[in-house]
């Protein structure tokens, strides 16, 4: 009877020795695989950061592309380097087409010259059309030197940098009310 306990006692020592090396075994492989998902998690995470990073930097790129050439088209247009009628009218929605919108982009400034300060700003309200002719530099530039000159005038030649500074002033608040 002995014999059999010390077999039993035996058979539940090489059992538990079997089971607690398959059970070490196995949490290695549970922490190797945690290991290995962990390292794909991070790897994956780096792809995608990557892919943002590209994705961005394309967009601003194009972005960046299109601004420049925006940019190119306006100045040109207002140096009036564009002789071709296709590339000087300004193009609004077929239906909403008026005259002036239809004119090559020489005339547009002629007929705008004629209009004072405040002509200008109202017209700037009526359409992107007109805002863009109104916005044009050349006709601000003339309409600051003419009310310099006629300050000059009415103030006897007073203090240049005064009268520059207030037209200045004028002008811009006329314009931030349009």
């Amino acid at each position: 009877m002995k014999m059999l306990q010390y077999l039993s006692k035996a058979d539940n020592f090489y059992t538990k020795k079997i089971l607690k090396a398959a059970f070490n075994k196995w949490m290695k492989w549970v922490q190797f695989q945690k290991m290995q998902q962990s390292l794909a998690v991070k790897h994956l995470q780096h792809v995608n950061d990557q892919l943002l990073c590209k994705i961005i930097l394309q967009s601003w790129s194009t972005l960046a592309k299109e601004t420049r050439k925006t940019r190119e088209y306006f100045d040109r247009l207002e140096r009036g380097e564009l002789d071709d009628e296709s590339d000087t009218q300004l193009t609004t929605p077929k239906n909403l087409k008026d005259i002036i919108s239809t004119l090559p982009w020489s005339v547009n400034l002629k007929i705008f010259s004629y209009l004072g300060v405040k002509e200008l700003v109202r017209s700037a309200q009526v359409c992107q059309v007109w805002k863009v002719i109104a916005q044009t530099s050349s006709l601000w530039s003339k309409l600051l030197l003419l009310l310099i000159f006629w300050r000059r005038l009415s103030h006897g030649g007073t203090g240049s940098n005064d009268i520059d500074k207030e037209g200045g002033r004028k002008v811009a608040s006329l314009w931030s009310r349009a």
